[in-house]
Protein backbone atom coordinates (compact mmCIF):
# COMPACT_ATOMS: atom_id res chain seq x y z
CA UNK A 1 0.00 0.00 0.00
CA UNK A 2 0.92 3.41 -0.85
CA UNK A 3 2.44 5.86 2.14
CA UNK A 4 0.37 8.34 0.57
CA UNK A 5 -3.12 6.48 0.65
CA UNK A 6 -1.73 5.27 4.08
CA UNK A 7 -1.72 8.77 5.38
CA UNK A 8 -5.12 9.00 3.98
CA UNK A 9 -6.53 6.39 5.57
CA UNK A 10 -4.90 7.13 8.61
CA UNK A 11 -6.91 10.66 8.54
CA UNK A 12 -10.08 9.55 8.09
CA UNK A 13 -9.55 7.18 10.88
CA UNK A 14 -8.61 9.51 13.30
CA UNK A 15 -11.09 12.20 12.04
CA UNK A 16 -13.07 11.36 14.72
CA UNK A 17 -10.65 12.10 17.40
CA UNK A 18 -8.14 10.52 19.55
CA UNK A 19 -10.86 9.60 22.05
CA UNK A 20 -14.82 9.00 21.18
CA UNK A 21 -17.38 8.31 23.92
CA UNK A 22 -20.68 5.78 22.87
CA UNK A 23 -23.42 8.23 22.38
CA UNK A 24 -25.34 9.74 25.11
CA UNK A 25 -22.70 8.80 27.35
CA UNK A 26 -20.74 11.21 29.31
CA UNK A 27 -18.67 8.09 31.61
CA UNK A 28 -15.69 7.22 29.39
CA UNK A 29 -15.64 3.87 31.23
CA UNK A 30 -18.85 2.92 29.01
CA UNK A 31 -16.74 3.29 25.25
CA UNK A 32 -18.07 0.59 23.05
CA UNK A 33 -14.97 -0.58 21.20
CA UNK A 34 -15.89 -2.50 18.80
CA UNK A 35 -19.07 -0.65 18.00
CA UNK A 36 -16.45 2.60 17.46
CA UNK A 37 -14.22 0.23 15.50
CA UNK A 38 -17.13 -0.78 12.87
CA UNK A 39 -18.21 2.82 13.22
CA UNK A 40 -14.73 3.80 11.52
CA UNK A 41 -14.19 1.26 8.97
CA UNK A 42 -17.57 2.04 7.44
CA UNK A 43 -16.69 5.78 6.89
CA UNK A 44 -13.32 5.16 6.26
CA UNK A 45 -13.97 2.13 3.88
CA UNK A 46 -16.54 3.86 2.18
CA UNK A 47 -14.04 7.01 1.68
CA UNK A 48 -11.11 4.89 0.78
CA UNK A 49 -13.10 2.66 -2.15
CA UNK A 50 -14.79 5.73 -3.67
CA UNK A 51 -11.69 8.06 -3.90
CA UNK A 52 -8.63 5.53 -3.55
CA UNK A 53 -9.67 2.43 -4.81
CA UNK A 54 -8.96 0.72 -1.52
CA UNK A 55 -11.20 -2.16 0.13
CA UNK A 56 -10.95 -1.61 4.15
CA UNK A 57 -11.36 -5.11 5.52
CA UNK A 58 -11.41 -4.23 9.54
CA UNK A 59 -10.45 -1.65 11.84
CA UNK A 60 -8.74 -2.49 14.93
CA UNK A 61 -7.62 0.22 17.86
CA UNK A 62 -4.54 -0.03 19.55
CA UNK A 63 -4.16 2.80 21.37
CA UNK A 64 -7.22 5.04 22.93
CA UNK A 65 -5.45 8.61 23.60
CA UNK A 66 -6.54 10.68 26.72
CA UNK A 67 -7.89 14.37 26.05
CA UNK A 68 -5.30 16.84 27.64
CA UNK A 69 -8.06 18.50 29.57
CA UNK A 70 -8.36 14.86 30.94
CA UNK A 71 -4.84 14.33 31.99
CA UNK A 72 -4.61 18.25 33.62
CA UNK A 73 -7.63 17.11 35.46
CA UNK A 74 -5.86 13.71 36.86
CA UNK A 75 -2.94 15.79 37.38
CA UNK A 76 -4.21 18.51 39.37
CA UNK A 77 -5.93 16.22 41.67
CA UNK A 78 -2.65 14.27 42.06
CA UNK A 79 -1.12 17.74 42.97
CA UNK A 80 -3.53 18.52 45.53
CA UNK A 81 -3.55 15.69 47.14
CA UNK A 82 0.10 15.70 47.45
CA UNK A 83 0.10 19.05 48.60
CA UNK A 84 -2.79 18.22 51.31
CA UNK A 85 -0.68 14.66 52.24
CA UNK A 86 2.33 17.16 52.57
CA UNK A 87 0.35 19.56 54.44
CA UNK A 88 -0.83 17.06 57.10
CA UNK A 89 2.67 15.65 57.93
CA UNK A 90 4.24 19.39 58.42
CA UNK A 91 1.24 19.73 61.18
CA UNK A 92 1.81 16.71 62.44
CA UNK A 93 5.77 17.83 62.58
CA UNK A 94 4.99 20.86 63.87
CA UNK A 95 2.53 19.61 66.73
CA UNK A 96 5.45 17.52 67.96
CA UNK A 97 7.84 19.99 68.04
CA UNK A 98 5.70 21.85 69.96
CA UNK A 99 5.13 19.32 72.46
CA UNK A 100 8.96 18.67 72.82
CA UNK A 101 9.61 22.58 73.04
CA UNK A 102 6.90 22.65 75.66
CA UNK A 103 8.51 19.69 77.82
CA UNK A 104 11.42 21.15 77.45
CA UNK A 105 10.60 24.11 78.86
CA UNK A 106 8.85 22.37 81.44
CA UNK A 107 12.09 20.10 82.33
CA UNK A 108 13.90 23.64 82.45
CA UNK A 109 11.66 25.36 84.68
CA UNK A 110 11.71 22.17 87.29
CA UNK A 111 15.55 21.69 86.87
CA UNK A 112 15.43 25.79 87.73
CA UNK A 113 13.00 25.96 90.67
CA UNK A 114 15.20 22.60 91.82
CA UNK A 115 18.16 24.35 91.48
CA UNK A 116 17.03 27.75 93.83
CA UNK A 117 15.36 25.24 96.11
CA UNK A 118 18.90 23.87 96.69
CA UNK A 119 20.76 27.21 96.42
CA UNK A 120 18.27 28.56 99.35
CA UNK A 121 18.62 25.60 101.28
CA UNK A 122 22.96 26.10 101.21
CA UNK A 123 22.39 29.52 101.53
CA UNK A 124 20.56 29.09 104.53
CA UNK A 125 22.91 26.53 105.56
CA UNK A 126 25.92 28.97 105.22
CA UNK A 127 24.29 31.64 106.86
CA UNK A 128 23.27 29.46 110.02
CA UNK A 129 27.23 28.60 110.05
CA UNK A 130 28.41 31.83 109.32
CA UNK A 131 26.16 33.24 112.57
CA UNK A 132 27.74 30.42 114.74
CA UNK A 133 31.16 31.56 113.57
CA UNK A 134 30.21 35.21 114.70
CA UNK A 135 29.04 34.26 117.93
CA UNK A 136 32.27 32.54 118.30
CA UNK A 137 34.10 35.41 117.08
CA UNK A 138 32.40 37.89 119.43
CA UNK A 139 33.19 35.72 122.19
CA UNK A 140 37.55 35.58 121.75
CA UNK A 141 38.03 37.55 118.38
CA UNK A 142 41.79 36.94 118.41
CA UNK A 143 41.39 33.63 118.50
CA UNK A 144 38.84 33.40 115.82
CA UNK A 145 41.54 35.96 113.52
CA UNK A 146 43.97 33.17 114.49
CA UNK A 147 42.04 30.34 113.19
CA UNK A 148 40.98 32.19 109.79
CA UNK A 149 44.70 32.81 109.61
CA UNK A 150 45.30 28.95 109.87
CA UNK A 151 42.64 28.39 107.64
CA UNK A 152 44.16 30.55 105.04
CA UNK A 153 47.45 29.26 105.69
CA UNK A 154 46.69 25.82 105.13
CA UNK A 155 44.48 26.28 101.83
CA UNK A 156 47.61 28.21 100.48
CA UNK A 157 49.97 25.45 100.50
CA UNK A 158 47.98 22.21 100.10
CA UNK A 159 49.21 20.23 97.14
CA UNK A 160 53.52 20.53 96.91
CA UNK A 161 52.72 24.24 96.53
CA UNK A 162 55.92 26.49 97.21
CA UNK A 163 55.39 30.03 98.08
CA UNK A 164 57.39 32.93 98.18
CA UNK A 165 56.01 35.97 99.99
CA UNK A 166 57.25 38.54 102.63
CA UNK A 167 56.07 37.11 105.92
CA UNK A 168 54.01 39.87 107.22
CA UNK A 169 51.86 39.35 104.20
CA UNK A 170 48.40 37.93 105.62
CA UNK A 171 48.37 34.63 107.68
CA UNK A 172 51.51 34.61 107.05
CA UNK A 173 52.92 36.40 110.13
CA UNK A 174 52.12 33.14 112.31
CA UNK A 175 55.09 31.37 110.74
CA UNK A 176 56.81 33.64 112.82
CA UNK A 177 54.90 33.84 115.81
CA UNK A 178 53.97 37.51 115.07
CA UNK A 179 50.13 37.96 117.02
CA UNK A 180 49.76 34.51 117.78
CA UNK A 181 46.88 34.41 120.43
CA UNK A 182 48.90 31.17 121.79
CA UNK A 183 51.54 33.65 122.71
CA UNK A 184 49.17 35.51 124.77
CA UNK A 185 48.48 32.69 126.85
CA UNK A 186 51.96 31.82 127.90
CA UNK A 187 52.94 35.23 129.00
CA UNK A 188 49.41 35.37 131.34
CA UNK A 189 50.75 32.18 132.82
Amino acid sequence: VDTVVNNKVNTVATSFGSFIRTEGSADDSKVDLAKLEESIRNEARDNAKNSLGVDIQFVGIRKVGVPQSSLDVVLNAMVTQWTNKAGTIVHIAQQEANAIRAKAQNDKDTALQKARAEASATLAAAQTDALAQFKLMEQDPKLATFLMQLEALEKSVKKQTTLILDDSMGPFGLLRGLDSPLKEEDSEE
